[in-house]
């Protein structure tokens, strides 16, 4: 079980737009919840990508990324739960993927760390 006293961080990318998908969810900023380390993982892994540290002030709640994508791509039409935040379930986890020949072969030629992102964190914004 974690620590009580862990000081969890809340990040996004930057440029994370989703104005072109199918639907929309307005009213909430999206971001990804971790441990120091895990946003310092985050920076070194991504280096093309501009991520933030988030201060959210609003109410937190977590949905299934797979859902929440297949619902606004418009592959789903079951609107993803909302569940309120846990700071011991939430947060990205860092695993390992395989990486295979290029050429399709099949040979294993290690592994590599992989950032799993399972939960969208969404916070509830006060109306305007």
């Amino acid at each position: 079980m974690e620590s009580e006293a862990m000081e969890i961080k809340f990040f996004r990318n930057t440029k994370y737009n989703n104005a072109f998908a199918v639907r929309q969810i307005p009213g909430y900023r999206w971001m990804w919840a971790g441990t120091e380390e895990d946003f310092r993982k985050v920076l070194k892994s991504y280096p093309e990508v501009k991520f933030e540290i988030v201060q959210p002030e609003g109410e937190l709640f977590v949905v299934s990324w797979k859902e929440l994508d297949r619902y606004i791509c418009g592959k789903s039409d079951q609107f993803p739960k909302f569940l309120p935040f846990d700071r011991e379930k939430h947060l990205v986890r860092w695993t390992t993927r395989t990486q295979y020949c290029w050429c399709g072969c099949g040979r294993e030629e290690g592994e590599y760390p992989w950032l799993d992102t399972p939960f969208a964190v969404a916070e509830l914004l006060s109306p305007q």
